[in-house]
């Protein structure tokens, strides 16, 4: 509930069309608003919430807003982010005031995150297994074969959030020995 009321607020601030970092703490200056800067709410999502969310994405089933509010609060729209280094947000803010698009036909965000993927072969193999595993073996088989353009975006996005942000890494870390 805190993640929907969060990504309504957020949601709220970028439709209004801020132009800066102070005027969008103006926007979001309600009692949720505030509640979003003093706690992300992606901060009490546990891992099996977080392997339902990549799961949702890159099947589909989360939709393209949806997946825009949730990168913005990797991003630390509305907010400080834990997630990605201070450096990093502040470019992505500043040149995206508005907060990602990545579901554009042309998008200049979506273009921003793959560039941010780092180009490693033993990383692009660990993306392959985990977007099986979410996906499916046989399914990603044919959508990369196929050419699908929804699962390239959305199976990028996902790599971005796994290898990008620190929000994933628990994910992806070696499994614990019983």
């Amino acid at each position: 509930m805190r993640l929907l009321c969060a990504l309504s607020c957020l949601a709220l601030a970028l439709a209004l069309g801020t132009r800066s970092r102070a005027s969008l703490r103006r926007a979001t200056a309600c009692p949720r608003a505030a509640h979003v800067r003093a706690y992300n709410p992606l901060d009490g999502e546990s891992d099996f919430d977080r392997y339902q969310t990549l799961r949702n994405i890159v099947d589909g089933t989360a939709a393209g807003e949806e997946v825009d509010r949730l990168v913005a609060l990797l991003l630390g729209f509305g907010g400080h982010s834990a997630y990605v280094d201070d450096a990093r947000a502040h470019a992505w803010q500043t040149e995206f005031v508005n907060g990602p698009d990545l579901f554009a036909e042309v998008s200049d965000s979506f273009a921003w995150l793959e560039s941010d993927i780092p180009d490693d072969d033993d990383q692009a193999a660990a993306m392959r297994v985990l977007l099986e595993a979410l996906y499916g073996e046989e399914a990603v088989a044919v959508a990369q074969r196929t050419g699908d353009p929804d699962f390239a975006r959305r199976s990028t996005i996902v790599s971005w959030m796994v290898l990008t942000t620190t929000y994933w890494s628990d994910i992806v870390a070696a499994p614990s020995r019983f």
